[in-house]
Order: structure tokens, then C-alpha cells, then sequence
């Protein structure tokens, strides 16, 4: 599986793109930043990268979500459940 990234929030929910690199990634986000920025928000969103399980995996590595799915019906996924463990 290729490695692919996404972006999300809990608020904001997911771009709903499976970018190719991190670069396209991070301008996904910036742009979704400066759209909030400009109606006086935020975006709670960041950088997902995928792992060869197919899961996405934050930056802190904490929580992962099934990749392909990268709307914002996503959900949280403790690490032993992504491991098959639970």
C-alpha cells in the first residue's frame, strides 16, 4: 500500500483526500486554515500519514483511523484495537 496523507479534525472532520505527498497535505491544510482564518474561525485540523497497515497515524502517533475513509465519519482507534489486540 502507498503511503498517503490526509487531513483532519475532530471539529472540522476530514478534507476527504488522500494526498500523495505531505507537501500537498500541508497546503490542503493551509488553505483550510486561511478559509477559516477569513470568516474568523480556526481549523482544528492537522497532517494524517498513512502506515503499511493502512491506517492513518498523527504526528504524535497516538491514535490511527482506517485509511480511504478520510471524511469526517472517522473515528478514534486505540492502538491495541489497530494492532488487532482487542
Amino acid at each position: 500500500m502507498a503511503t498517503t496523507y490526509t487531513t483532519w479534525g475532530s471539529v472540522r472532520g476530514g478534507c476527504g483526500h488522500d494526498h500523495a505527498t505531505r507537501e500537498d497535505a500541508d497546503l490542503c491544510l493551509e488553505l483550510d486554515m486561511d478559509g477559516c482564518g477569513g470568516q474568523g474561525g480556526y481549523s482544528d485540523r492537522q497532517v494524517y500519514e498513512s502506515d503499511p497497515e493502512g491506517y492513518y497515524v498523527g504526528d504524535d502517533g497516538e491514535y490511527a483511523w482506517p485509511a480511504g475513509r478520510s471524511g469526517a465519519a472517522l473515528r478514534r482507534v486505540g492502538m491495541d484495537e489497530r494492532k488487532g489486540q482487542s
